[in-house]
């Protein structure tokens, strides 16, 4: 059985059975809880949601917003929806875990993680690019988290790593004259320029020989409770300054706030990545920080209609823009914020 078969045919078992449930949108289907058992007085309602799509590769989520019930949905969720068909049980495993092979960046890519030490030296003319650029000082442990290094050189070194992927010409322009900040997966590193009259502001700089097998996005270093009661904010972004500007400029360096960047208009994307990782729930808070610049993939329109799907799985989405710039990379005196909720 496929993954769209399977979906298919259990969107028509959960519909069949003798239990309300209501198909609220293309993916999104609503019924009774089975763990807090829902409304006593009227059982023709229901705070269960599932997202289910036969058209992509996604897990199956689920969420109540009665409880805290949420996560993937694998056999043992299956069963206490009342589902006994075998062969769906059998399967239920395989699809909990697939990953979007559909996304828009770079699709069929595995999970590949390196784990890496930062060097402990920095250079004080690329630090100072940065904290100019912000507005800001950045102690030892800010760049630590933000994963900046100011030598491609001392980081292959440090993690005994012996070979380049670029020609050595273009890895001593990196080393000479770009910052450089590590991906989530260790895999990558996003390089900015630091000199104003460069033609190439930008280098993405792959440590495995096949970049096109890695997912990459940007995160500043934090620690989350995913099973905490308490709210949990997901601030997204499009690039490392948006999301340094975003988490230093605004205060969001807190409990429970994850600051991320998608490298790439691929604000939806992000979203799912985090699903996938068990962020639904009815504390789950989204913010997207969209570019100001009219660009494609930005307008507030065009977030409602490709957003809107998922708020069945959290608290609620906000989409900001910054009215004073095109982006939050800047300093915390160019931001002001015009809000929507979705």
């Amino acid at each position: 059985m496929t993954n769209r078969e399977f979906k298919i045919e259990l969107i028509k078992q959960l519909m069949e059975r003798p239990i309300f449930t209501q198909k609220v949108s293309d993916i999104n289907i609503r019924t009774r809880c089975p763990y807090c058992g829902d409304s006593v007085k009227n059982q023709n309602t229901g705070h269960f949601y599932i997202r289910i799509s036969p058209n992509d590769n996604l897990p199956i989520l689920y969420n109540c917003f009665r409880c805290p019930a949420h996560g993937i949905v694998d056999k043992d969720v299956l069963e206490e929806l009342e589902i006994q068909d075998k062969n769906l049980l059998n399967d239920a495993g395989k699809v909990a875990k697939t990953s979007d092979k559909n996304a828009a960046i770079n699709p069929d890519r595995p999970a590949i993680i390196f784990n890496y030490e930062l060097p402990e030296n920095y250079e004080e003319k690329k630090i100072r690019y940065i904290e100019n650029r912000l507005g800001r000082k950045f102690s030892e442990q800010d760049l630590k988290d933000c994963k900046v290094i100011t030598s491609l050189r001392e980081f292959l070194l440090k993690n005994d790593i012996h070979t380049i992927t670029v020609k050595p010409e273009v890895a001593n322009f990196l080393d000479r004259d770009f910052v450089g900040f590590v991906t989530s997966t260790g895999t990558q590193i996003l390089f900015r320029s630091i000199r104003p009259d460069t033609e190439i502001r930008w280098f993405k700089y792959s440590l495995i020989l096949n970049e096109s097998l890695v997912r990459p996005y940007y995160a500043i270093s934090s620690a989350v409770d995913l099973f905490t009661p308490d709210d949990i904010t997901i601030n997204i972004s499009e690039g490392v300054f948006d999301c340094m500007g975003i988490a230093y400029g605004l205060n969001e360096i807190k409990e429970n706030t994850l600051n991320l960047a998608t490298c790439g208009k691929f604000y939806g994307n992000m979203m799912k990545t985090m699903m996938q990782k068990g962020f639904v729930g009815n504390n789950i808070i989204y913010h997207i920080y969209a570019d100001n610049d009219g660009s494609e993939g930005t307008g507030i329109d065009y977030l409602r209609r490709t957003l809107t799907q998922y708020l069945p799985l959290t608290k609620t989405i906000y989409v900001h823009y910054n009215i004073l710039e095109k982006d939050c990379g800047v300093r915390a005196d160019r931001i002001k914020l015009k809000t929507y909720e979705l």
